[in-house]
């Protein structure tokens, strides 16, 4: 199994944190970053093989025990367009994961050992991390809608007035081989059907998020299996988002 971390995003709403390095390299305290953070983690889990999507200041990631592909076009896509510049890696399972989270390894773990072809990691405990993250609406978490409590509806910034909202999309998931081939090859499908036009909730394909793929397949019949997690893991989209995990931090050294 390999890992492919999706940091080539600007990070607009950490400013002035982000203006001269990525997100997961901006998070920063006690001499430990984010990055470093999740490759510690990963590694916990059994997980030596690690690809680093990277953009903005894309050059800031010096470490060498990482492998690394450039989206350079970050400013003109998004995070699906991202995780497809590594599309090359689709040859093997695969743990996937947004940059901008931190999470606690029993997360990863489980997800790796989970069952099923595409597998997503979803926060049924959701709505608690809301309380007190005024800089970060509710309207504009990653939402699912499950089947049977277990496989994906509808995943997105769906509204809760058209239906349940059952969990939040951690950004993290797991694809077997076989789950990472279709994955490649319906995004390939896809990419001639919708280029320059909507896609999902997208104005456009190449503005496309993973969970517009992932409800792209969903509307396609393929059984996008959830893992449900409550809490364990935290969002760093704003500063306030930084403020907490710093306080998270500074507790968790704290009670060691």
């Amino acid at each position: 199994m390999k890992v492919i971390l999706i940091a080539a995003g600007i990070g607009k709403r950490l400013l002035p944190m982000t203006r001269e390095l990525p997100k997961c390299l901006a998070i920063a305290t006690q001499g430990r970053t984010l990055f470093e953070e999740q490759l510690k983690v990963f590694r916990q889990c059994g997980i030596r093989d690690i690809v680093v999507v990277r953009g903005y200041q894309g050059d800031k990631f010096t470490r060498q025990d990482v492998r690394y592909v450039w989206n350079r076009d970050f400013e003109r896509n998004n995070i699906l367009g991202s995780l497809m510049k590594a599309s090359a890696e689709f040859d093997d399972d695969l743990l996937i994961s947004y940059s901008d989270i931190w999470f606690e390894p029993s997360i990863p773990a489980a997800l790796t050992r989970a069952s099923g072809e595409m597998v997503i990691a979803v926060d049924t405990n959701w709505r608690e991390a809301y309380n007190g993250r005024s800089d970060h609406p509710v309207s504009e978490a990653e939402t699912v809608e499950m089947a049977g409590g277990e496989y994906v509806r509808r995943i997105g910034k769906i509204s809760r007035e058209t239906g349940p909202v059952h969990a939040e999309f951690i950004g993290m998931l797991k694809l077997s081989r076989a789950g990472a081939r279709q994955f490649k090859e319906r995004y390939e499908e896809a990419y001639r059907n919708f280029a320059g036009r909507a896609f999902q909730r997208a104005a456009a394909f190449e503005k496309a998020y993973v969970t517009d793929m992932l409800q792209h397949l969903t509307d396609q019949g393929v059984r996008i299996k959830c893992h449900q997690v409550e809490g364990r893991w935290r969002e760093i989209d704003t500063l306030q988002d930084f403020q907490n995990l710093a306080a998270l931090w500074r507790q968790n050294k704290s009670s060691r």
